[in-house]
């Protein structure tokens, strides 16, 4: 029988390894590449180098695979329909190892990402965004939360695990992904080649465990009107006085797809189908009549649903305004659907790996975990679309991902750290 770590040795290794981990962490934070922007993403090395580096300390041979394609490293090999992002792919590579199990339990897949959104405004920020400051227990930098602080506790996992000398049944295999914040392509690419039992995704939830994301579609709308001297503004027809009726028939539907499809793992928002009206243009000055208006929309949709379901809801909603208007009847807006465009994910609440990570983190935090959806998009969709369960999983608040001064507790990660130790045994020595 494989050995299984005791709650004593489990307390003991997270302890030792504390002061390692948070300068694993910080060193992560200051290899500040890649990003998206991607010239703002720092100067320091590349994080996927240091991962490596870990790796192979810790007796596992990663494989570094590239996933830019052709020559001038533009656009990625590994799903031509989810390109168009302009990311330049040549530096943008997976690391993926593998821990070979026994042969008799299930295999799991542990995936964070190491890429980055840019700081933004760095005048907002308490501490240089790169510079890993960290005090009273808090490491404070960009992508400390989202997601090295996840990546740093997963390849800790290991490490411990390794060290406890536990054995899996099942194979284990570990994958910093660069590309999540730019479209997941590294995420597609370890999905269809590394393929598990089970994937967790590190991400900044809390410690709940959350099997869904939302998907999402972008969408621009130009509506036409006419001309007029605003001195006979009733002669003209104002484009943004139209639009605002296409806004309304988009929130209107908003509200009803929350009322009519429903999902377990999103009943605890407020809001399940979230519609953001993003931009909006129009005009040229208070003596014109404005004759174009551009509206920009990202609608939301959630598990049992498909991005081709809501751009059909979303398109009738605008054909009935249309419809309705006779200026409109006759110059109909000009529709295109646009990036972000991804697929929600959903994973039975009830599922073994649910129920088992739940429970794994309910005995290492004294709190039984929420079990809900990721209100956000993340590289779980890439494993779902292949019929693999999964979650995310990770320390930190996904409110702090993409925010100025991002921050982590590195108690959390010490907290989601216990949590996957109790899990990944239960996982990978079950058949």
């Amino acid at each position: 029988m494989p050995k299984i770590p005791s709650e004593k040795e489990i307390k003991t290794i997270i302890a030792a390894k504390r002061g390692s981990m948070v300068e694993f962490l910080r060193l992560a934070v200051t290899h500040s590449n890649p990003c998206m922007p991607e010239n703002e993403g720092g100067d320091g090395p590349n994080a996927q180098d240091l991962v490596v580096a870990k790796l192979r300390q810790l007796g596992l041979e990663p494989e570094v695979r590239p996933l830019a394609g052709g020559d001038s490293g533009r656009g990625p090999s590994v799903a031509p329909a989810a390109a168009g992002t302009g990311l330049d792919y040549t530096d943008r590579r997976n690391v993926i190892a593998v821990w070979k199990g026994r042969g008799s339990g299930r295999s799991l897949t542990l995936n964070s990402h190491a890429d980055i959104v840019g700081p933004a405004d760095r005048a907002a920020w308490k501490h240089p965004p790169f510079s890993a400051h960290f005090e009273e227990g808090v490491i404070l930098g960009r992508g400390s939360c989202d997601a090295k602080g996840s990546l740093t506790t997963y390849l800790y996992a290991i490490e411990c695990l390794r060290e406890l000398g536990f054995e899996p049944s099942g194979d284990i295999v570990f994958e910093s992904v660069p590309d999540e914040e730019g479209g997941g392509l590294g995420a597609v690419d370890g999905a269809q080649h590394f393929p598990t039992d089970g994937v967790l995704i590190g991400e900044p939830t809390d410690l709940d465990v959350m099997p869904g994301t939302r998907g999402a579609c972008g969408l621009y709308i130009r509506v036409r009107g006419r001309e007029a001297h605003s001195g006979v503004a009733f002669l003209g027809v104002n484009a943004i006085l139209n639009a605002q009726k296409y806004i309304s028939a988009i929130t209107d539907l908003q509200r009803r797809l929350d009322l009519e499809h429903r999902h377990p793992l999103w009943d605890t928002y407020p809001v399940a189908h979230v519609f953001n009206i993003a931009t909006i243009k129009g005009g040229k000055f208070g003596g014109v009549v404005p004759e174009q208006c551009d509206i920009g929309v990202t609608c939301g949709c959630i598990g049992g649903e498909t991005t081709a379901d809501l751009r059909a809801w979303v398109q009738a909603a605008l054909d009935d305004v249309t419809q309705q208007d006779s200026w409109l009847r006759d110059h109909p807006p000009e529709i295109t659907w646009t990036r972000p465009s991804f697929e929600p994910s959903a994973c039975p609440p009830d599922h073994p790996l649910v129920q088992l990570l739940a429970r794994a983190v309910e005995e290492a935090s004294g709190r039984a975990p929420s079990v809900r959806a990721m209100t956000a998009g993340t590289d779980l969709r890439a494993f779902a679309e292949r019929g693999i369960a999964g979650a995310n999983f990770g320390p930190g608040r996904l409110d702090q991902g993409h925010a100025a001064n991002e921050r982590i507790a590195v108690a959390d990660m010490e907290r989601a750290l216990a949590a996957l130790l109790r899990f990944i045994p239960r996982w990978t020595n079950t058949g």
